[in-house]
């Protein structure tokens, strides 16, 4: 059978046409125009930002010049060409090494899409990277690949759902769900299109190393139309996974392990992962751990906690009754950490983590945090914003959070202080170290016969 692909283009355009009424000064081919115009449609289905309640308006979509020339030699006669007849426009905002241009349908074509098909070998097939990559994956997760030849999607009820869904959100009286109405049916429709058709592709990325798959990329309303073998799936999931994954980061053995352990360390992670930590900073790590510091300076946004007290020079010093005053404070201070390590496994085994801690963080500030999303807000910028971030409402969340749990603030910054990006990556490659290559094996291992995606 002919190898083809999909692609969803505007409804109200009509290439053939185009070119007829408005002949290009180059020869173009007409599937190339549609391969281009498919992944202004697709790619979005890969972007978080498309369903975010922060994306104001119609999103432009990047495209990589080095992968696309690869499939169309001459791709910038094409996106010149759709750029002068009012088809697409440009963001022309290119960083090298950073951020491609932009592209996004212009707003006559920002409707609906319909479904078309390439067919071109070039364009339909896989490239010498992308076939490394497949067979890469394939090797290190078959167990999570095999069971997708029995999974289904319900086309007719997955199609009835998203159409609803555009209907609503093209009519929706906020401009910034109207605007990307469009750009997200296109999303939605990719994804159903990559289960209905059996296209959609693996792979694991190489900084957090998460194993990505047609499923992993469903959105959770369109989940309720799959089945295995004709029987409905069961979704698992790790409550406060981050919150939770990040206790392992509390223990000194984690980044000094025993030749001898069994346990997620260091050590255990991919050497992408653990280069992210240079040698000084997993010492001062260790140190920070060991001596308990949990002295907080006046801003503890914009700075590191100071370096613990040197147990040696303390005792070493002439005089008894200040080593003395610092050995009875160091001690106040292990059983204030040893309390706040406690208090904060206490919120997450109840299952309740973000409404204990929001209901101490306003016992301790009187400031009142009502909602389960305000207190993910304030994890999420204590895990993953900048040292030293300036943005009121980013530093409002971090200043909540360091009067309940300081010395845990103080690793999370100490842990980002040569990058930022650093304790996220971490954190993600732990929790593939834990679901795929330790439970997802041990049940293929155990229970061949269970289906695992």
């Amino acid at each position: 059978m002919k190898a083809k692909k999909i692609v969803l283009l505007p409804y109200n355009l009509d290439l053939e046409s185009l070119l007829e009424e408005h002949p290009p000064q180059v020869r173009l081919q007409v599937e190339n125009l549609k391969y281009i115009l498919g992944l202004i449609s697709e790619l979005p289905a890969y972007d978080h930002r498309l369903f975010t309640s922060q994306q104001e308006e119609a999103l432009y979509v990047s495209l990589n010049a080095k992968l696309l020339k690869e499939k169309v030699s001459n791709y910038h006669h094409y996106l010149r060409y759709l750029q002068e007849v009012s088809v697409l426009e440009c963001d022309n905002a290119y960083v090298p090494g950073f951020k491609s241009r932009g592209y996004r349908f212009t707003q006559p074509y920002q409707g609906k899409l319909i479904k078309d098909v390439i067919t071109r070998p070039k364009l339909v097939s896989h490239t010498e990277l992308e076939q490394q990559e497949d067979e890469q994956v394939s090797q290190q997760y078959g167990n999570l690949i095999r069971p997708f030849d029995g999974l289904k999607i319900d086309n007719d009820q997955a199609q009835q759902y998203i159409d609803g869904l555009y209907e609503e959100e093209s009519h929706s009286p906020q401009p910034k769900i109207r605007q990307n109405a469009a750009c997200r049916y296109g999303a939605y429709q990719t994804m159903i299109n990559h289960l209905s058709e059996h296209t959609g592709r693996f792979k694991v990325d190489s900084k957090g190393h998460r194993f990505h798959s047609p499923l992993t990329n469903l959105k959770k309303e369109l989940r309720q139309f799959l089945t295995y073998k004709g029987e409905p799936l069961v979704a698992l999931d790790l409550s406060c996974s981050q919150s939770y994954l990040a206790t392992l980061l509390f223990n000194r053995e984690f980044y000094q392990p025993s030749e001898a352990t069994t346990k997620v360390a260091l050590i255990s992670l991919p050497a992408e992962t653990q280069a992210l930590f240079s040698k000084d900073l997993l010492a001062r790590i260790v140190n920070y751990i060991i001596n308990f510091d949990t002295v907080i300076t006046s801003n503890p946004c914009t700075s590191l906690p100071p370096s613990p007290v040197c147990p040696l020079m303390v005792e070493k010093s002439e005089d008894k009754l200040i080593s003395k005053d610092v050995a009875v404070a160091r001690e106040s201070i292990v059983t204030k950490k040893d309390d706040e390590v406690k208090t904060y496994l206490s919120f997450l085994i109840d299952g309740k983590f973000y409404e204990l801690l929001g209901e101490q963080i306003q016992r301790e500030t009187g400031r009142s945090l009502k909602t389960r999303q305000q207190m993910k807000e304030v994890i999420f910028t204590v895990l993953f914003s900048k040292n030293g971030e300036k943005h009121p409402a980013l530093v409002s969340r971090k200043e909540a959070f360091v009067t309940v749990f300081p010395w845990i603030y103080g690793l999370f910054e100490l842990l980002k202080s040569d990058k930022h990006s650093s304790l996220a990556l971490l954190l993600q490659t732990i929790e593939s170290e834990i679901f795929l290559n330790r439970i997802a094996q041990r049940i293929t291992a155990e229970s061949s016969n269970v289906p695992f995606f």
